[in-house]
């Protein structure tokens, strides 16, 4: 959707749109990307790894995962298992090396469990903003002298297809 489009929905001015986008994206509350299915460019493993760790390792292994080129997400977690990875590799074999020779080189990993998806279905990282969230929005106070800068703790507000909401400015 265009920022003129955006402006026409939100009755703003499409300079106000686009002054806001950018703030967003400079404070990385929003993000713009091109996303490639990896099974499409050569990649026939996509490999979902989850991992059970040491409670006192769980930090330490997830920045050592973080640097693994064939990781394409990281999360810890809650569950039977810690953290939960994605990774892309070209072949079984690649995968097999992964698991036995990079992987369980990692200390604190106690154990893992990786499937591998056949086919993506859904990849999309849009969701409806809640309703509670039109409350969080809080203009910062003004000053004598204008409007001052954000600070850490302050917050935002953020256009949405579906009105304004707050954001953490602090990210």
């Amino acid at each position: 959707m265009t920022n003129t489009e955006v402006a026409r929905r939100l009755g703003l001015a499409e300079a106000t749109v686009r002054k806001r986008v950018a703030r967003l994206v400079e404070t990385g509350v929003m993000q713009f990307q091109a996303w490639v299915d990896p099974l499409k460019v050569g990649y026939d493993i996509y490999a979902i790894i989850q991992i059970q760790v040491s409670p006192p390792h769980i930090e330490s292994v997830a920045e050592t995962l973080r640097e693994f080129p064939e990781i394409a997400f990281l999360g810890v977690c809650t569950g039977d298992f810690d953290i939960f990875a994605a990774a892309v590799l070209r072949s079984n074999a690649d995968l097999y090396d992964f698991l036995t020779k990079r992987l369980s080189q990692v200390t604190g990993i106690n154990r893992t469990a990786t499937s591998s998806m056949i086919r993506l279905v859904k990849r999309e990282y849009v969701f409806p903003v809640p309703a509670w969230a039109e409350a969080l929005s809080v203009e910062p106070p003004k000053q004598a002298t204008g409007r001052r800068r954000p600070r850490h703790g302050d917050k935002e507000r953020t256009l949405t297809e579906g009105g304004v909401r707050g954001a953490d400015s602090s990210r």
